[in-house]
Parts: C-alpha cells; structure tokens; sequence
C-alpha cells in the first residue's frame, strides 16, 4: 500500500520526458511491485508448509484381562504389590515405613474374621497378600493389602456387602509381624477397601497410642488415598494389568484408575 501510494510523487520527481517514455516507466515500477509481492507469498506460504509439524501418535499401554481368575490364573507375590521396604507417597514427605517382612496365605480368613472371612471364602478367594507400614508421621499403624477373588463380580460383590458385615467380630485383621504391633489387634482401627478386576484391596488403620480414631481426622482420607488408591489400586494392580507378552511401553505406566473406594 505504502509503495502504491508512492509512485505518483516518484513520477513527479521524474526528469522531464516524453509521456510516452514516462508512462513505460509507470507500467515497469507497477510489474516489479507486483512480481515482488506474489515472490513474498509464496515464501511465506511454503515456509508455512515447513513448520507445520507431524502429531505424535499416542502410545497405547498393551492390556491384558484381570477380570477373572480364569482370564488371569498367575497368583500374586509379595513382590508384586510390596517389592521395597518403603512406599514414597509424596517427595516432599517420609515415605510409609514397612514393618517386617509382607505376608502371603493361602487362606483368607488369615485376613478377614467372622463373617467377613466367610464371605470371602464364598467368594472364591483363594491368596491374601498384606504388609505393616508405619506412616510418614509416625502416627498411624497400618496394614494394607489385597484379596484374591473369583472374578470381578465377586470383588463387586464383597465390595458392596462387607459394609452391613463390619463390627468388633467380623472385620480385616491387621497383619502384626512384631510385637510392637500388637496396638493392631487391641485398639480401635480404621477400615477401608476397594476394588479392581478380580480384586479386593483393603487397609486397617491404628493410632500407635491405642486411642480412638476422630471421625473427621484428615489423616485417615490421606491414608486410604495413598496406599489403597493410589499405590495399591493404580499403580500395583495397574501394572499388574499389563500385557507384558507384547513389546510396548515401560511396564511402570499404569491403567486407567479404578472404582471409588469405601470407608467405614
């Protein structure tokens, strides 16, 4: 536009010529500026084909069914769900502290008393496999840990019905691989569980002083958070839940997150 506006006051500036000889000039200036002008866009249109940049097609984590046991027979081990003495929850935090050595039996009501056992047993589960940690503050007791079910619809069906079962005889049990823990199976404690697949994840939560737990204490939600949700039911079952048959990502990267859990 600027160069348009322009050319007049160049032609006014012009030595005195013939017309004819100043309107070839005229015509000469406008084909330049013009030629120029469609140079420059193209430049600039293929430049723009250049940078356009080829998206990065998403990585998709080879699953595999957990389900049933029937789809999925291979039992836990202690190293599957508890391969460190140490669960780091937070950087910024200590980590949950592992008291003894994980346990693995055969026979769920190892775990679960009363009624709760016996659902269980109905069930199908046939592993439980727990361990004690000491939470980052020093403050808590807790053992945590995961039953092994028929299949989804009886993790679902435990899920659901052990609320109605719980109370002083019928409940989780706290794993007490050292006398100090003892507070486990003698204070009040705190239940919680969830589900994933064809299994049921749990906790049981005691003070270390023996006293009752605050129905409002934050400390129990952070808890369930920590170990039931996120460590056990998203990371550990997750990558339990990978295909490890087919090449494909770091087996670390873990599957979709699971039902909400329950508290009582």
């Amino acid at each position: 536009m600027r160069l348009r506006e322009a050319v007049p006051g160049l032609i006014k500036q012009l030595p005195q010529h013939k017309p004819w000889m100043v309107a070839i000039g005229v015509i000469a200036t406008v084909v330049v500026i013009a030629t120029c002008s469609f140079a420059s866009y193209l430049l600039v249109a293929d430049d723009g084909k250049l940078v356009g940049a080829t998206p990065t097609p998403t990585i998709e984590v080879p699953l595999r069914d957990i389900s049933s046991r029937k789809a999925d027979p291979e039992p836990l081990t202690a190293d599957d769900l508890f391969p460190t003495s140490e669960i780091i929850a937070d950087p910024n935090y200590p980590p949950y502290v592992r008291i003894g050595e994980p346990q693995v039996a055969k026979d769920c009501r190892t775990a679960a008393s009363g009624e709760v056992g016996k659902l269980l047993k109905s069930l199908g589960c046939n592993q439980v496999v727990r361990a004690t940690f000491r939470s980052p503050d020093g403050g808590y007791y807790i053992t945590a840990g995961v039953f092994n079910l028929r299949d989804e619809a009886a993790a679902t069906k435990a899920h659901n019905e052990v609320q109605s079962l719980v109370d002083e005889l019928n409940r989780f049990n706290g794993y007490i691989p050292d006398r100090s823990l003892r507070v486990l199976g003698t204070s009040p404690t705190y239940l919680s569980w969830d589900m994933r697949g064809h299994f049921l994840i749990y906790c049981v939560i005691a003070r270390v002083d023996g006293g009752e737990h605050e129905p409002d204490d934050p400390n129990l939600t952070l808890i369930v958070y920590d170990l039931v949700e996120t460590y056990l039911r998203d990371k550990k079952l997750g990558e339990w839940a990978i295909d490890r048959s087919t090449p494909g990502p770091d087996a670390s990267a873990s599957a979709a997150a699971g039902e909400d859990g329950d508290a009582t």
